[in-house]
């Protein structure tokens, strides 16, 4: 939520389009967007919520292609990157996904998310060095990623303890 005051229609729909979205029902939250007007459909927030929609339904090309969209109008907003990254990594483009990585904001580079899904992408591409490092990375800065990072199929046979033992 921005810091500005938002339009009373724009808050409406975008409250609607959650609850839809919590009633598991992300068509009815789309019909809600889309009924706003041009200028509302272009916010950052529409185009998050809009992309998130379409993670959500696994719509990885529209996800991608409208998180470029925010990332292009938005660029200080780390939804977007993201959202892109998240995508590319579900379109089996590891390599485009770290590159929207490496773009993102610093507190979203700074980030165990950001490790780990920079991780998962690496093993993808075989680069099972940089994984471990991003793996290792990940789980130092955000410990509650310890039973994610290792169970999951792409890092799991990676060894996930530094030298000092942690």
């Amino acid at each position: 939520m921005p810091e500005t005051k938002m339009h009373p229609r724009l808050w409406q729909a975008l409250q609607f389009a959650v609850g839809y979205l919590n009633l598991g029902l992300p068509d009815e939250a789309l019909q809600e967007l889309d009924i706003l007007r041009p200028a509302f459909r272009n916010s950052p927030e529409v185009l998050s919520l809009r992309t998130q929609i379409h993670l959500l339904r696994s719509e990885w090309v529209c996800a991608a292609e409208l998180a470029e969209s925010g990332r292009t109008a938005y660029p200080e907003l780390p939804d977007f990157f993201i959202q892109q990254a998240l995508a590319y990594e579900q379109l089996g483009q590891p390599a485009r996904a770290i590159e929207i990585w490496k773009a993102a904001p610093p507190e979203i580079r700074r980030s165990g998310f950001c490790h780990y899904n920079m991780a998962r992408c690496e093993a993808r591409l075989g680069n099972l060095t940089s994984a471990q490092r991003h793996a290792l990375q990940a789980m130092k800065l955000e410990p509650s990623l310890k039973p994610a990072v290792r169970t999951d199929p792409l890092l799991c046979g990676l060894q996930h303890t530094s030298r000092s033992g942690n």
